[in-house]
């Protein structure tokens, strides 16, 4: 399991490129994001609009998204 902390400066391409690598490699991926704010800058927070985009990335991919406690109780318990 790989974990991935989000970061304002974190490019829409790089998350694409992480996701993308994770899902060739059959890995898992837990993206960490923290605030999210329409004009981030400072570390923890993350854009909005970007994370819709990386959303709609997903659903084209048909890449599975699980929260923590999904993952927990359908793969882990």
């Amino acid at each position: 399991i790989r974990t991935y902390n989000v970061m304002a400066n974190t490019t829409l391409k790089e998350l694409k490129e992480k996701i993308l690598d994770a899902k060739n490699q059959g890995q898992w991926l837990i993206l960490m994001f923290h605030y999210m704010k329409k004009d981030a800058k400072k570390d923890l927070e993350y854009s909005p609009e970007n994370f819709r985009l990386m959303a709609e990335f997903l659903k084209q991919k048909k890449i599975k998204v699980l929260t923590i406690d999904e993952a927990y109780r359908e793969y882990l318990k």
